[in-house]
């Protein structure tokens, strides 16, 4: 890849007749490299090097100073949230979990349908959807980890059931970890992380006004799997990256999980039950007429561990 780079920087030079600098051109390469067709940058994942490389080199001879300029705001953006995502996953992990295996009053399971590693997948989730909501501070990302953490920490298999939500909220072993002096949380974050527990289910604001940013992230990234099984609906998100991802199909589900996997190795996080990406495997529905994702355990890939029941 350094000659790639380097040949880049001598084209870009080139066609815009000036010295070009390094974090200019990790911009470009960025741009191409990965995609959100709708913002104007990243772009898809092409099977032959020669072929991104054409693709690469094309784009250059449409590029403008001004978009130059604009593709290294997002550049400086897109690692600085890369290093916070990094940071807080690792906080999930090396902190906030080790507190909630150590319940006292352990019901939840490590894997299955609403395991602990599925608060894992939410939690991570929730974590993308309030940094693109703009909240970036410790402070204010930790509550949205916790209520993910606690949100199914009631239950016991994966029946249907209305009530581990609110169960969960007033668990003793919630409120203990809610008052630990690592958190620093104020009474009102507390009962937002308590609220956002409390309404996952329902998908209705438990003041029954509004919700807060913390119930917004918590409820459309518990969802966003559902939306990967069973296909998309807009109508179950409240963010507007909690409806991106959920309309992801398989093929940019497992980029995305792969993406967090590479930033739990760069962050030297392990995960709680192996790689995030060997959780789900793509299945072809016939009948549906599209592709859809099947949630698996990674020791038997191919079937089906989780059927998306009700009473998320």
């Amino acid at each position: 890849m350094a000659d790639f780079f380097e040949n880049t920087r001598e084209i870009m030079a080139k066609v815009l007749q000036h010295q070009i600098n390094d974090e200019q051109v990790k911009a470009f390469l960025h741009y191409t490299e990965t995609g959100y067709k709708k913002n104007g940058y990243l772009l898809p994942i092409f099977k032959h090097r020669k072929e991104y490389e054409g693709y690469s080199t094309s784009l250059i001879y449409d590029l403008r100073q001004e978009k130059l300029d604009v593709l290294c705001v997002n550049y400086t953006r897109y690692k600085k949230r890369q290093e916070i995502r990094g940071k807080m996953a690792k906080y999930f992990e090396e902190v906030i979990f080790p507190k909630i295996q150590n319940f006292e009053d352990k019901r939840q399971s490590i894997t299955g349908y609403h395991g602990l590693e599925h608060s894992e997948g939410v939690g991570l989730r929730a974590l993308d959807i309030a940094i693109s909501l703009g909240y970036e501070r410790k402070q204010d990302l930790v509550p949205v980890l916790l209520a993910a953490a606690i949100h199914d920490c009631a239950r016991t298999d994966n029946s249907a059931n209305w009530h581990h939500g609110p169960e969960a909220a007033e668990m003793p072993d919630v409120q203990r970890l809610l008052d630990d002096k690592e958190f620093n949380l104020s009474p009102a974050q507390k009962e937002s992380v308590k609220n956002a527990a409390r309404v996952h289910t329902v998908a209705q604001p438990y003041d029954g006004k509004s919700y807060d940013y913390v119930q917004k992230c918590l409820c459309d990234a518990d969802r966003i799997r559902l939306s990967w099984e069973r296909g998309h609906s807009s109508k179950f998100f409240f963010t507007k990256l909690g409806d991106e991802l959920g309309d992801m199909n398989p093929y940019r589900v497992d980029d995305y999980l792969h993406g967090w996997d590479y930033i739990m190795k760069k962050f030297s996080v392990k995960p709680l039950a192996g790689p995030l990406a060997d959780k789900y495997a793509i299945v072809y529905n016939r009948d549906l007429k599209r592709k859809s994702m099947a949630f698996v355990r990674p020791r038997f890939r191919g079937n089906v561990y989780g059927n998306g029941n009700d009473g998320r």
